[in-house]
């Protein structure tokens, strides 16, 4: 058509793009998508083209596609539904266990969901609590938690497990038992092995063995099996009193 000299509009452009997608080629309508979005196009995208290929790279898992289809949406003077605002803050989220870099992306698009009054799920909320624990944003990410724990959102084990070894990597054991006594009472949450292991790796590590057997002990309360290896003779002696009974 267009050697014949005709002009496609955007009409034509956007049943192409949502037949590359309905095809299973993202990536093809992602590229045609970049060619509308050129200097010298003769049609630029519409609010549709961008929806049409966002919503396909998003279902696809092409989060980096996505992203900069995202950013030149924004630039075009577009808004982007809560819901695809979402899904691409969770495939950010995710980026961030290999590309920490990608943390600051994923801060923007979270705090834009909060902004459109698009609620994010709880998944989303828990994959931004291991971005920022990854990211050493330990103040954020507790108060994430917090925030979670206070709207009544499920935790997820993997989330607070992260944000728990991230403060104990960073010597901060205190914040670390706070996490897991905001999870147990006030949540009457019974956390994971893997948490619980961490504070007791940590606790050990300083020493602090009255409080490491505290937290042996709430395990052992809750169920929860975990590992001696951390603990030694120190642990066992009476000289020092439990602080945490409240475990």
């Amino acid at each position: 058509a267009i050697g014949m000299g005709l002009s496609p509009t955007i009409f034509t452009y956007n049943a192409l793009l949502n037949g590359h997608c309905k095809d299973g080629n993202p990536l093809n309508a992602f590229a045609l998508l970049m060619e509308m979005c050129g200097d010298d196009a003769a049609c630029p995208p519409d609010k549709i083209s961008f929806g049409i290929v966002l919503t396909a790279l998003l279902r696809a898992g092409e989060t980096s596609a996505a992203w900069q289809t995202y950013k030149r949406m924004e630039r075009a003077g577009f808004e982007v539904d809560g819901r695809a605002l979402d899904t691409l803050a969770r495939g950010l989220c995710r980026r961030c266990a290999t590309d920490v870099s990608a943390l600051g992306d994923a801060k923007e698009v979270f705090a834009k969901v909060v902004a459109s009054g698009h609620e994010p799920v709880s998944y989303t909320y828990c994959l931004m609590a291991q971005a920022l624990a990854r990211g050493g944003e330990m103040d954020a990410a507790v108060a994430l938690l917090e925030d979670m724990v206070r709207k009544g959102y499920a935790l997820r084990k993997r989330a607070y497990t992260d944000v728990v070894r991230a403060l104990c990597d960073r010597d901060r054991v205190r914040d670390a038992l706070q996490v897991l006594l905001l999870v147990m009472i006030v949540r009457d949450f019974v956390p994971g092995r893997n948490a619980f292991e961490a504070l007791l790796g940590e606790l050990s590590r300083q020493g602090q063995w009255a409080d490491a057997m505290a937290v042996y002990a709430a395990a052992v309360k809750r169920g929860v099996v975990v590992s001696w290896k951390h603990l030694g003779r120190e642990a066992l002696s009476p000289e020092e009193p439990v602080r945490l009974g409240v475990l």
